[in-house]
């Protein structure tokens, strides 16, 4: 669930490891709302950004006691990642 940041663009897709829609989430602190939308929509993929590391680690642990599957999360600036995925 946890995805490292690349200079690449995002592939969703593979990254999620099916097609559908994608709601990005930017600073979602930790995570407890951002579990509740990805449980709550199943068909839906979540992508999550947070700088703030205690933040992603505790939305990992509550997505996997909640048995979510349509997350993903990365720690890191998200101005950065938008940049990059921006050119692709």
């Amino acid at each position: 669930m946890g995805v490292e940041f690349t200079d690449a663009p995002l592939d969703l897709a593979s990254l999620f490891g099916r097609e559908a829609p994608v709601t990005l989430e930017i600073g979602f602190g930790m995570g407890s709302s951002l579990v509740a939308m990805a449980k709550a929509k199943p068909e839906q993929n979540f992508l999550g950004i947070e700088v703030h590391s205690p933040g992603v680690g505790a939305c990992l642990a509550s997505a996997e006691e909640e048995g979510v599957q349509n997350l993903r999360v990365m720690c890191h600036d998200a101005v950065e990642v938008l940049h990059h995925h921006d050119r692709g």
